[in-house]
């Protein structure tokens, strides 16, 4: 699996990656996943003051 991190306004050390890429890996048990682009995002002055998209890209017809 491919894991592609966009991590903005955030201190991102290994341990953060590490801990996100555990869990694909664990997710990718019960669905194949060929592609993760994962993007965590600090919003200062806004509730919730993170947001975290994960895109998955999985082999196959398109699952919704």
């Amino acid at each position: 699996m491919n894991i592609e991190f966009h991590i903005l306004d955030l201190k991102a050390d290994g341990r953060l990656r590490h801990q996100l890429a555990a869990d694909l890996h664990d997710l990718s048990d019960l669905l194949p996943i060929a592609h993760a682009d994962v993007s965590l995002v600090r919003q200062r002055d806004s509730t919730p003051p993170f947001q975290c998209v994960v895109l998955l890209g999985v082999p196959g017809p398109d699952i919704h």
